[in-house]
């Protein structure tokens, strides 16, 4: 449930419950989705620093089923998500899409080439 406060001439305030996240690795399990041009081109593991292992493959696959009801709303974006302690998927927010000259941070993808399921870090270290 979402708690909304409006507060005449000054503020309105939207508040959510906070959510136990499932961790691993000291990490709550969160997911990425990447749209662009109105195409979904990936989806990744929120935290390159951490491996998630197959196991979260159906979650990840979730998110993206969630954010096909989201297209059409912009061309580009990213759409974030969260798993509960209860292993239930909520959405946590929009945000910009990942472009190579800045916007959405691309998670365990290589700049520009966001593509399928990213649970383990891609990209190259120095």
């Amino acid at each position: 449930d979402i708690i909304y406060y409006w507060i005449p001439d000054k503020v309105d305030i939207v508040l959510r419950p906070w959510v136990k996240a499932k961790y691993e690795n000291r990490y709550p399990v969160e997911f990425r989705v990447f749209v662009q041009d109105g195409e979904i081109l990936g989806v990744s593991n929120y935290y390159p620093q951490m491996n998630l292992s197959e196991e979260y493959t159906q979650y990840a696959e979730e998110s993206i089923e969630i954010t096909k009801k989201l297209l059409g709303t912009t061309p580009s974006f990213t759409a974030d998500y969260i798993l509960t302690e209860n292993y239930e998927l909520l959405y946590l927010e929009g945000g910009p899409p990942h472009l190579m000259c800045g916007g959405a941070h691309m998670c365990c993808f290589k700049p520009g080439e966001i593509s399928g399921v990213a649970l383990t870090n891609r990209r190259e270290h120095p």
